[in-house]
């Protein structure tokens, strides 16, 4: 009897392993797949980059040879140098730069605000206004085109940098986000500060702002990143080139084909997109880890 038990114990055994040896197989082979899947994901978004900055660094002329070449023949700068002399980049560097860094801090102050307030804050009808909140969202930005411009010609504010300042400096979308991470944080922690006699606005200073670093990376970057590549109000609102930002430069040096030979300056239009896109790279790069992060956890609760 003893040695039809091992037999079985044996048999079991060896069922076991080739069993965890086969989902170890599957397991190697979905990860295989999943791993290509994403690879060649982030290949093909990156490429457009990529070649971008490519087609910065070679001649015009390369640009006609067929195949085109993955890589410049004759590497140059020359067209980073002539996009600058085009149109008056480093004001307009400055104009972006300016607006960007003020409208994202601001946004940034006005999100974390209204989120302790909608999250954290017991005041009759909040839920409700909370919701005609993100009612804006369903709203698109044309149909406030016309009434926005209209307020501002009647401040006096057209072709003016505040007219692109002050109206985005509040938004819906990262209210939201804020409002979802602060619901996650431990409500002891607001309990205790208040046994120590902190009112609200100290509660939100040293309590609730120091522990929102992820929300407040991701609004950062939404923020800067919209900021920066906003084009249609711009265009409209500002009309001396003191104030263009660098998205109308860029629109201007890819309709100036008339003044340059009549055909789009491709290397120089895409020198100058590079150099504009520098800045977002790197706001990107910086705060990367916490923007993940943010976004991961504004979805925990509702």
């Amino acid at each position: 009897m003893s040695s039809i038990s091992d037999v079985a114990a044996r048999l079991v055994d060896r069922r076991a392993a080739e069993a965890s040896s086969s989902g170890k197989v599957r397991k190697r082979v979905i990860d295989f797949w999943a791993y290509l899947v994403l690879i060649g994901a982030g290949v093909s978004m990156a490429f457009p980059l990529f070649w971008m900055l490519s087609t910065s660094l070679r001649t015009e002329p390369e640009l006609f040879i067929l195949p085109p070449p993955v890589l410049p023949i004759h590497w140059t700068l020359d067209n980073y140098r002539v996009a600058f002399e085009r149109i008056p980049y480093w004001g307009m560097l400055w104009n972006s730069a300016f607006v960007a860094l003020i409208v994202t801090g601001g946004r940034v102050l006005t999100s974390t605000f209204a989120g302790y307030a909608f999250a954290r804050l017991q005041f009759p009808g909040r839920d409700r206004i909370f919701l005609l909140y993100l009612a804006v969202l369903m709203i698109p930005f044309p149909v406030t085109l016309v009434p926005l411009y209209l307020l501002m010609n009647a401040i006096g504010w057209t072709d003016n940098l505040i007219a692109i300042i002050l109206p985005p400096l509040v938004s819906a979308y990262t209210t939201f986000l804020c409002r979802q991470y602060m619901l996650g944080l431990p409500t002891e922690l607001e309990d205790a500060a208040r046994i120590d006699g902190c009112n609200p606005p100290r509660i939100y200073a040293h309590v609730i702002l120091p522990l929102c670093g992820p929300v407040i990376a991701a609004t950062t970057i939404l923020s800067f990143l919209t900021t920066w590549n906003s084009f249609i109000w711009p265009l409209i609102i500002l009309n001396s080139p003191d104030n263009l930002t660098l998205p109308i430069g860029l629109t201007i040096l890819a309709t100036a084909g008339t003044n340059y030979g009549g055909y789009t300056p491709w290397t120089t239009l895409m020198a100058a997109a590079t150099a504009a896109a520098v800045p977002m790279i790197t706001v990107y790069l910086v705060a990367q880890r916490y923007f993940l992060e943010g976004i991961a956890l504004t979805g925990l609760k509702g």
